[in-house]
């Protein structure tokens, strides 16, 4: 029997890897264990063995976007955590630094940046023609005085902020460039690209449509509190794809209270109830493109195999 074992947490693993990426993993010097029903991941008997080195993968989504190391400290001989996705920052990596437990997610995934951008871009225009505002009030179909009391903003020549040129950013703006639109953003650091760079105020004091695209960690979070919210103009529209980097129910609040045109966000599926007016609370699914999936289980796949023969060695 192997000493190495291969868990996967993930209720959709089976359904997105081919037959023959199934058998490849099968044929590591490990024993392979596909977990597709939700569970503590600490309670699963074959992780608490003592006798064999553990590689644990799993999807963020199977723990509800966060494993404290109070879930995987006690779990004897476990050498690496593989996340699904490229984010990692769901993975409390403290304790695992620490011990030589090494922590691994996916890479360059352009894909995932695209398909995300391409979320945004969706959710601009969206909130441009007042599509949520429209379905709160069962699209009205009183030509003579709806299509007034209704109009929408285009989005060609209009001004667009980018806070955080990083892949998101830069997918986003690409998008932006090609719909007509002025770029302008904030980042960390200026990009040797052909877009102009303003302070973070300018940004949300000018932009007509503005895109927080930050990596959220304690820095980031504390760039956009509610008094810099407030630069922002009231027939601006905001989208936000990235947790946490703003108060989202302070800028839902402004948009029913007309202080902005539009607010998009990514939220629980049931949100958009929640909310009045312009605003588009979203189900956080901007990633689930069939292209950008295929690809990122391909490299789920290759990153368990090689983390898998490293541990065998």
């Amino acid at each position: 029997m192997s000493n190495t074992g291969v868990f996967i947490f993930d209720e959709i693993f089976k359904s997105m890897v081919s037959d023959a990426q199934l058998s490849s993993l099968k044929a590591l010097s490990a024993e392979l264990y596909i977990i597709d029903s939700k569970c503590r991941i600490a309670d699963y008997q074959a992780l608490k063995n003592p006798h064999t080195q553990k590689v644990l993968c799993i999807n963020p989504d199977f723990v509800d976007w966060h494993f404290p190391s109070e879930e995987y400290k006690n779990i004897p001989g476990l050498k690496v955590i593989i996340s699904s996705s490229d984010d990692i920052s769901w993975l409390d990596t403290g304790y695992a630094d620490g011990h030589n437990i090494r922590c691994a997610a996916l890479e360059n995934l352009t894909t995932e940046y695209s398909a995300v951008a391409e979320y945004a871009v969706t959710i601009m225009m969206s909130l441009a023609r007042n599509i949520p505002l429209l379905t709160r009030n069962n699209f009205p179909l009183d030509y003579a005085h709806d299509f007034v009391k209704h109009q929408g903003l285009d989005i060609a020549n209009k001004t667009v902020g980018i806070i955080g040129l990083g892949n998101i950013g830069q997918a986003i703006t690409k998008l932006c460039d090609s719909l007509g639109m002025k770029v302008t953003y904030w980042s960390r650091s200026r990009k040797p690209n052909s877009y102009e760079y303003r302070e973070i105020d300018e940004v949300l004091r000018e932009s007509d449509v503005i895109f927080p695209t930050l990596k959220p960690n304690n820095e980031t979070r504390l760039l956009l509190p509610n008094s810099k919210l407030e630069l922002i103009k009231n027939d601006a529209i905001v989208v936000s794809v990235v947790s946490e980097l703003t108060d989202n129910d302070y800028l839902a609040k402004r948009t029913a209270e007309k202080k902005l045109f539009g607010f998009g966000f990514g939220a629980d599926p049931s949100a958009f109830s929640n909310y009045s007016g312009n605003v588009w609370a979203v189900p956080d699914y901007a990633w689930a493109t069939r292209n950008n999936m295929r690809a990122s289980y391909d490299q789920f796949v290759e990153i368990i195999r090689k983390n898998t023969a490293q541990v065998s060695q």
